[in-house]
C-alpha cells in the first residue's frame, strides 16, 4: 500500500493534530527522522505544517489541541505534540499537560533531538 494511502487512512482523511478536513493535507517527517515510514509522519493541514516550519508559537492558545493530541496512539504525533507543548511550557495548561503525561523514552528523545542537534557545536 502506498505510503500516502496508509497516512490518509490512520488519520481518517484529518490532520492529525487539529483535526482540520482541509483537503490540502501534506505528511510531515517529525525531525530528524526521514519520510522513509508512515511511522515517522504525521499528516497535517496547512495551517498548522506552516506554523512548525516557521516555528510560530506566538499564538499558543492556536496550539491548545496538544493536550488532547499528546494521548494519540501513534507514536509520531505523541512526539510532534511533546515538541509543542514543550515549546509552550510557560503556559499553565502546557505545563499542566507535560507534567500528567506519560511517554516512553525514546518519544522524548525524538521529540527532542531537533533542537538538540541544532545545539551541537558544528565541527568540521
Amino acid at each position: 500500500m502506498a505510503l500516502q494511502k496508509v497516512l490518509e487512512e490512520r488519520s481518517n482523511n484529518e490532520c492529525e493534530l487539529c483535526n482540520s478536513k482541509e483537503t490540502e493535507l501534506q505528511a510531515y517527517a517529525i525531525p530528524p527522522k526521514d519520510d522513509s515510514s508512515p511511522d515517522n509522519q504525521i499528516v497535517t493541514c496547512t495551517t498548522c505544517l506552516d506554523k512548525i516550519r516557521a516555528s510560530d508559537f506566538s499564538d499558543p492558545n492556536y496550539w491548545r489541541f496538544a493536550t488532547g493530541t499528546i494521548w494519540s496512539e501513534v507514536p509520531a504525533v505523541q512526539a510532534m505534540s511533546y515538541k509543542i507543548l514543550t515549546k509552550l511550557k510557560e503556559t499553565d495548561w502546557a505545563g499542566e499537560t507535560l507534567e500528567s503525561v506519560f511517554l516512553e523514552e525514546n518519544i522524548i528523545e525524538w521529540a527532542n533531538a531537533e533542537d538538540e542537534l541544532a545545539q551541537e557545536p558544528h565541527k568540521d
